[in-house]
């Protein structure tokens, strides 16, 4: 790998510098707390919501009548229509996009997240826990992306040799999923074959039903580890400084990416709602990513018009954002208490519409930035 030269700003003999002094991992701290803090809230009205009477613990609502099952996912439902609305509405206004090639591309995209969308219809949807597999793997992979992404933002990228970093952080990326992937994968091919919960043919039925989960997981989470650490050694030993300098460098994403496939590997221990978290804290990491964005490149004027306002103001964005979680909540409450979770609403943002709607934001979200 070609070294990189080093800035005389990078003193390695300097000591480094707290992680939480750092805007990219600090707000990485924030964006956990916040996301523990909506679905404490969420926790709170599950308790009350799970029974007949506000203050009557003693007869269950019917789960069709039951506005939130799980706190961690209704959050992630709440939260996540409003980002995909806002997404789509600054994508298509954004100043990228007056690019002809960038239009093209964002077609292609949306025509792609239709095949993908088919796809996961076809294996089985919301239903099939392979298909469910697949859909959190394609979300981590949009979500490690845009850590990196954050990265760059908030500065904390070097910018010296910015295309060889940029490159490092795409292998880096790819690095953490292949991992996340090795081992998930066979976690979750032997829940399959053991836990009816989880039951699927293809998950049950890729390992032969003799091997021991030892033997499963070896298989493929071994030989990705060394794939891993032989990548990492060439990448550290192309580095200036070797692989101190290299952790130095890049200390902020890559304590970012580590302590998210924590977070991300106690799913098959307590369950797969900690995907839901890892998502909702996607939503909120974009929601302060946004607010640091436009307190950074304020208008030159004031905006005259209310899009402009909810653009590039602060109280503006704010006020859209939390204004479409209010009617997303509203919405999803109707359907619920009124209808039992059918009808078109629910089929629109509900349980089945939120895989979709994921689908294409994700899909569409590769048109470069």
């Amino acid at each position: 790998m070609t070294s990189l030269p080093l800035s005389a700003s990078t003193p390695f003999d300097d000591p480094p510098k707290p992680l939480l002094q750092i805007p990219t991992f600090r707000n990485w701290v924030r964006t956990l707390i916040w996301t523990l803090i909506i679905v404490g809230i969420c926790g709170t009205v599950y308790w009350f919501d799970k029974y007949e009477g506000w203050f009557e613990f003693t007869t269950r609502r019917d789960p069709n009548y039951r506005l939130l099952k799980n706190p961690a996912t209704f959050a992630m439902r709440a939260f996540g229509i409003p980002h995909f609305t806002i997404a789509f509405m600054f994508a298509l206004s954004s100043r990228r996009m007056k690019q002809t090639r960038n239009k093209v591309l964002f077609a292609l995209l949306a025509v792609a997240s239709v095949g993908v969308c088919y796809l996961f219809y076809r294996w089985g949807a919301h239903t099939s826990p392979f298909a469910i597999f697949l859909f959190y793997f394609y979300f981590i992979i949009h979500g490690f992306r845009d850590d990196s992404f954050f990265y760059k933002t908030y500065g904390d990228m070097p910018e010296i040799a910015r295309a060889t970093h940029e490159r490092m952080m795409k292998v880096l990326e790819w690095l953490s999923v292949g991992l996340l992937f090795s081992f998930l994968w066979p976690a979750y091919a032997q829940l399959a074959s053991t836990n009816a919960k989880y039951a699927d043919p293809v998950l049950g039925n890729f390992f032969p039903a003799d091997w021991p989960f030892v033997i499963r997981l070896t298989s493929m989470f071994v030989p990705m580890l060394l794939i891993a650490i032989a990548v990492l050694y060439r990448m550290a030993g192309g580095f200036p400084g070797g692989a101190r300098a290299f952790w130095r460098t890049h200390r902020p994403v890559l304590s970012i990416y580590m302590l998210t496939m924590g977070i991300i590997l106690l799913a098959p221990a307590i369950g797969p709602w900690t995907f839901d978290l890892y998502i909702l804290m996607h939503f909120v990491g974009w929601f302060l990513i946004a607010l640091y964005l436009i307190k950074r490149f304020p208008p030159a004027q004031p905006p005259t018009t209310w899009w402009g306002w909810m653009r590039q103001t602060r109280a503006g964005f704010i006020t859209l954002h939390f204004a479409l979680v209010a009617i997303t909540v509203g919405l999803l409450a109707v359907s619920t208490y009124a209808y039992g979770k059918t009808g078109p609403i629910e089929l629109l943002i509900g349980v089945p519409g939120f895989y979709y709607w994921t689908l294409v934001h994700v899909t569409t979200s590769f048109v470069p930035r």
